[in-house]
């Protein structure tokens, strides 16, 4: 692990013991314009913010190597970690200069940072609420994501777009290998993290983009605008349905090539998609299942088949639709100017849809099954 300090009088290959916090390292390397050595207090104070931005972004370095295991004072670089794949560095550490060139790296330094979280910064009960957050370049990352700690409050941020393969099979950047995101949720994981069983803290999961990126409800504006994910999402419980908890799901401007497969997960996931499509199949009912609270201009090509939908608006659904229930989360529910195709599964009254909807529904040819029948939202004529 490297961290970098800002100093003086330091030869490369020298060994210190007096850093702050005493912790040793082996200098690696010294620009000498710097004639202090500044570690910033954790949490860093409105006084120090000048000396934080200071610190970030001087051009004067000491670089020290330190064992991994040692936690460094200075706890802004514990919840922000960044990434770029071209970063040349052989030892990245996740700062801003010195990026960790996988994101799973970044994840793995994450949830160890989370894992340590000192008594002086966090109760036990409060720990869980850490949020992580991962800044990732602009490029291709040939590598599956696990995010495996079962408890994790984690946000990828995207600098531009990104594809989760390597971009070389075809035109429109696919990856010779699929590459997957797998999240995994535990009950008992969230009540060890608080302490307190059943606390029901909420797991969160967020991929997003910045600055806020066009549609991609379209293969090559997809590509240049947001998250490129060439294999499949998969959410699980290892536990099975006794560890089942809810979570928050968040996905911006993100493709999914594969499928949304919940197939072996257990709980309520409440789910915000905003400019997202879905080629393959998203299915998700097991305990609450996937929850569908709003999507906004999405596209779901392959067949759905979730617990229940809220607010859909915008939405090209060409691969049928199986819900149990419309139990809209945030007011107002339906489905509202969607282009509708294919078949409609659910019980009576589930199919609550506005008159642009209806249109696409019977122009598209739609059909109704498993006893659902239409609330048409545009007329309380009775």
């Amino acid at each position: 692990m490297i961290r970098r300090y800002r100093g003086q009088s330091f030869t490369a290959g020298d060994i210190n013991s007096a850093l702050p916090g005493g912790v040793a390292g082996t200098i690696l390397g010294v620009n000498p314009s710097y004639t202090d050595i500044e570690l910033l207090p954790n949490p860093v104070s409105a006084a120090a913010q000048s000396d934080l931005d200071d610190f970030m972004f001087s051009v004067g370095w000491v670089f020290v190597e330190v064992d991994p295991t040692t936690r460094l004072p200075g706890g802004w670089a514990n919840n922000t970690f960044w990434v770029d794949a071209n970063n040349p560095s052989p030892d990245p550490d996740g700062t801003v200069l010195n990026p960790y060139t996988t994101i799973q790296g970044a994840i793995d330094a994450a949830e160890v940072a989370q894992d340590a979280m000192p008594v002086g910064n966090s109760s036990p009960a409060d720990r869980a609420q850490t949020r992580q957050q991962i800044i990732v370049a602009s490029g291709f990352y040939d590598e599956d994501l696990d995010i495996l700690r079962g408890n994790t409050f984690i946000e990828f941020l995207a600098a531009g777009p990104v594809t989760l393969g390597d971009g070389s099979a075809g035109i429109d950047f696919q990856s010779t290998t699929a590459r997957n995101v797998t999240w995994l949720n535990s009950q008992a994981q969230e009540d060890a993290d608080a302490g307190v069983a059943n606390q029901n803290r909420r797991p969160q999961l967020v991929f997003g983009v910045y600055p806020q990126a066009g549609e991609m409800s379209s293969t090559h504006t997809a590509i240049a605008s947001g998250w490129d994910i060439t294999g499949d999402l998969i959410l699980t419980t290892p536990g099975g349905a006794g560890d089942s908890t809810t979570c928050e799901m968040h996905l911006q401007n993100v493709k999914v090539w594969g499928s949304l497969d919940a197939t072996a997960d257990f709980g309520g996931r409440n789910c915000y998609f905003y400019r997202c499509f879905f080629d393959g199949a998203m299915t998700g009912v097991n305990i609450g299942g996937l929850l569908l609270q709003v999507c906004e201009s999405c596209e779901f090509d392959g067949p759905t088949t979730v617990g229940s939908y809220g607010r859909m608006s915008l939405c090209e659904i060409d691969g049928g639709f199986t819900v149990s229930s419309f139990s809209p989360g945030i007011v107002p529910g339906g489905m509202f100017q969607c282009d509708f195709a294919g078949t409609f599964t659910g019980p009576a009254s589930s199919l609550q849809l506005n008159g642009t909807t209806n249109y696409f529904f019977k122009t598209n040819g739609a059909v109704l099954a498993g006893g659902a029948t239409k609330v048409i939202l545009d007329d309380l004529v009775p």
